[in-house]
């Protein structure tokens, strides 16, 4: 079960996404929070540069796919300063699955400053999932 925090914040979510607001701004804090829980992440103040958390000696960026969005695909900026990308998938049932993936398994090469990487391809390259 989820903390009351996390079952507040997903009644608000779908509160704003009910009245129009999509995606609803609370789904971030809905993936830090739940990273935080299920993997011990310690989270980073908020707007820290690059990061979210830490997991040991571990830089984490955390991203979370919502029950609204068409496809499971995460934009990661190529330059951040992370090591571990943690990936929060939540389905319409607010069903939670989860993995960690080190940067250096990540297909960084490419042009641009954005990495799109979807779903299916994270749980190959992930550490550990739910």
């Amino acid at each position: 079960m989820f903390t009351p925090e996390i079952q507040w914040l997903l009644m608000e979510a779908e509160h704003d996404e009910a009245n129009g607001i999509v995606p609803s701004p609370k789904w971030g804090c809905i993936g830090e929070l739940y990273v935080e829980e299920r993997y011990g992440v310690v989270l980073s103040r908020a707007y820290a540069q690059g990061h979210d958390g830490r997991l040991g000696n571990d830089l984490v960026e955390i991203k979370t796919l919502t029950p609204n969005k068409h496809r499971p695909v995460v934009r990661v900026k190529r330059k951040g300063n992370f090591s571990l990308l943690a990936v929060v998938r939540v389905d319409a049932n607010h069903e939670f699955d989860s993995l960690l993936v080190r940067r250096d398994r990540l297909p960084m090469e490419g042009e641009g400053d954005w990495l799109y990487i979807d779903w299916t391809t994270l749980r190959g390259l992930a550490e550990r999932s739910e």
